[in-house]
C-alpha cells in the first residue's frame, strides 16, 4: 500500500530508495507472519508503533553483504509483482471481453 489509510502508521524517508526498501522489508514481514504474535484487538485486529519497531529491529543488517543480498531479492519481489499486476489488468479485460461477448450473444 503506497498511499496512507485511517489507522495506519506513515513513515517518512529521505529518499525512494529507503521507502522501497522499507515498503519490502515491511511486507515481507506480514506475508512471514511476523506481526501475528503482536495482534491486539479482539473486534479489530492491530499492532503497536512499538512493536512494528521490535519487528524492524530484529531484522537490523549487520554487514554489507546481507544488504546486498537484500536489495536483489527486493528486486526480483518487484519483478514478481510487475507481472502479478500485469497479469490481472489482462484478467480483468477479459473479463470484460467476456461480458461484451455475452452482451452481444443475447441481442
Amino acid at each position: 500500500m503506497n498511499d496512507p489509510c485511517p489507522n495506519c502508521f506513515v513513515c517518512i524517508c529521505s529518499s525512494e530508495e529507503e521507502k522501497e526498501m522499507l515498503y519490502w522489508l515491511v511486507m515481507g514481514l506480514c506475508q512471514g507472519r511476523v506481526f501475528e504474535k503482536y495482534l491486539c484487538g479482539s473486534v479489530i485486529p492491530f499492532v503497536r508503533i512499538n512493536d512494528v519497531k521490535k519487528a524492524l529491529n530484529w531484522l537490523s543488517f549487520n554487514h554489507t553483504a546481507q544488504l546486498v543480498q537484500y536489495k536483489k531479492k527486493v528486486i526480483a519481489i518487484q519483478k514478481v509483482q510487475q507481472a502479478k499486476n500485469s497479469i490481472l489488468q489482462q484478467l480483468q479485460s477479459l473479463q470484460s471481453l467476456q461480458k461484451v461477448l455475452v452482451s452481444d450473444l443475447m441481442k
